[in-house]
């Protein structure tokens, strides 16, 4: 279902760089420099809780994409969308709210991953988002009750001001496959049509997006739109020929030859230019994100699985590379058999490969942003953990215009959830410890 966007049902974000909140001490201004860092920034403390999912590259400096909650609320209910400086300073930025239903409140809206678009010309003209919208049903003839609010994958493009241009959204699969059906995207990017949007599906009305491990067997899409938001395909695991979906992609990478490369769970999948399946290597490995390497192969990072585990279990944070027809060349594995998650991984010119994520193995509190550096060839260079003495989580990473690591996440001050943006020295020295 394609819809133009209702302006009357967005709220502008009057968001704070955060200076001095009641119970800000000196030992909180740790967030607005870590070691290791160039400066950090914590932002929309205006909110209940914010957090930043994705963030990538633009003219202005960068676009960033999230979930805020609004007072009142227990649940993340808008989305977020950003447009920083190089320095982190706010520009401007746009909250999408949620359905609001008078029995429950507001409910869920979120944005997951975020694109540059371009016109025809290849000039910018705006932002894609791909996220999960609420959205209303009215039932079937033997269950007519007009409760069955489901999040459903949402996509939607603004233009360069963060306003809204359509948005589209994909509920297929609540009816026949269960009312408790939940569909998010995951990612998104470009085709010489208009934009390819992963999703994921969970037996489950309420999601969160961000739970490495969410995605029931069977229940991933591939949804291919035309640059106006028009469905041009959508292809779901339940349809013959599109098992090789199973739980849906983490992410999509484009590909040197026109295609397209997937991390679906414990699988990497190359499609070809009309998205068909070229080969699919499966490893012990969670992957949650891919790219394509330096040397013409591709690099997929995620979480290695715990060997003899009783409980198919997955810790140390992993990077894997395949050559172009798929073969694995080498596994690196990185922590120190804790809880180590990753969230996406960016690739430099030299074939070096930065990732960002969480750890509970190292660090200050109960999880910190993690960061880890590694050459071409997966040997480690640096890895630094960067938190206060709570939850403090790196979703997301881009490269600043100085060839330095902007850190996209949330942090933990006190008791609040906010948007944190961290810039890490690319040349860090870390000492290790020798015996």
């Amino acid at each position: 279902m394609k819809m133009k966007c209702d302006r009357s049902s967005l709220c502008t974000a009057a968001c704070v760089f955060l200076t001095a909140l009641p119970g800000w001490g000196a030992e909180m201004d740790y967030f607005l420099k870590p070691p290791g860092s160039m400066w950090g920034r914590v932002l929309f403390t205006n909110f209940v809780s914010s957090r930043a999912l994705a963030i990538e590259r633009c003219t202005a400096g960068f676009v960033v994409a999230g979930e805020v909650r609004l007072p009142g609320d227990t649940l993340y209910d808008s989305a977020l969308l950003a447009v920083l400086a190089e320095d982190g300073t706010l520009i401007r930025s746009n909250v999408f709210l949620g359905l609001e239903y008078p029995e429950w409140g507001r409910l869920g809206c979120g944005a997951s991953a975020v694109i540059r678009s371009y016109d025809t010309a290849g000039a910018p003209d705006g932002y894609v988002v791909a996220g999960y919208k609420h959205q209303h049903f009215l039932g079937t003839p033997e269950d007519p009750r007009p409760e069955w609010l489901n999040p459903t994958l949402w996509v939607m493009k603004t233009d360069l001001m963060l306003q809204p241009l359509w948005e589209t959204n994909v509920a297929r699969g609540v009816f026949e496959y269960g009312p408790a059906l939940a569909r998010w995207g995951t990612a998104v990017v470009h085709t010489p049509e208009g934009y390819l949007v992963a999703g994921q599906a969970y037996a489950d009305y309420l999601i969160n997006p961000l739970d490495f491990d969410s995605g029931s067997l069977g229940l991933g899409c591939l949804l291919h739109l035309d640059r106006d938001g028009q469905v041009l395909e959508l292809r779901e695991a339940q349809q013959a020929g599109n098992e090789w979906l199973a739980s849906g992609p983490k992410s999509i990478e484009p590909t040197a030859d026109g295609g397209y490369l997937l991390a679906i769970h414990e699988s990497v999948v190359k499609l070809d230019s009309t998205r068909n399946p070229v080969w699919t290597n499966r490893q012990p490995v969670w992957n949650y994100d891919v790219k394509q390497s330096a040397a013409g192969g591709y690099l997929a990072a995620g979480r290695a699985a715990v060997p003899d585990a009783p409980v198919p279990a997955y810790r140390n944070a992993a990077l894997s590379s395949y050559s172009a027809a798929g073969a694995l060349q080498w596994t690196s594995a990185f922590g120190r058999d804790a809880t180590n998650d990753i969230g996406r991984a960016l690739v430099e010119g030299s074939g070096a490969c930065v990732i960002a994520g969480e750890t509970d193995s190292m660090g200050a509190g109960e999880k910190d942003v993690w960061v880890i550096k590694t050459d071409s060839e997966g040997t480690k260079l640096w890895d630094i953990a960067i938190g206060g003495p709570a939850t403090d989580v790196a979703h997301d990473v881009a490269m600043s215009a100085d060839a330095q690591y902007v850190v996209a996440g949330e942090a933990q001050v006190g008791t609040n959830h906010w948007t944190w943006i961290v810039k890490v020295e690319s040349g860090l020295h870390v000492p290790t410890a020798a015996f």
